[in-house]
């Protein structure tokens, strides 16, 4: 089984309607992270934003292994990553990740 390290990176950004990823240095995010774990995902389901815009986002629960850096207590997390399908329609955004179990 694979093993994945994340980048936990809370920004606090004005809404809109499009995202862009800026290709950054890795140091700068490590920097900037709250949180860094070592985890394995587990199940993932696709949801629609609850303001209304009509942006899919999927949901990975995870189960932390360590934590590298921050001083997280719980075991599992919930991370929520652009993207996904849902009803039948899709979203695709370049750059962001995806987990498999």
């Amino acid at each position: 089984m694979e093993t994945y390290i994340i980048l936990f990176f809370l920004s606090f950004l004005p809404g809109g309607y499009a995202t862009t990823f800026a290709n950054r240095p890795l140091v700068d995010v490590i920097k900037e992270s709250h949180f860094i774990v070592r985890g394995k995902p587990q199940a993932s389901y696709s949801a629609w934003d609850r303001t209304g815009r009509k942006t899919l986002y999927t949901y990975t629960d995870f189960v932390v292994s360590e934590v590298i850096k921050g001083n997280l207590k719980d075991t599992r997390i919930l991370i929520r990553g652009p993207g996904g399908s849902k009803d039948g329609i899709e979203m695709h955004v370049p750059g962001s990740a995806t987990f498999v179990r």
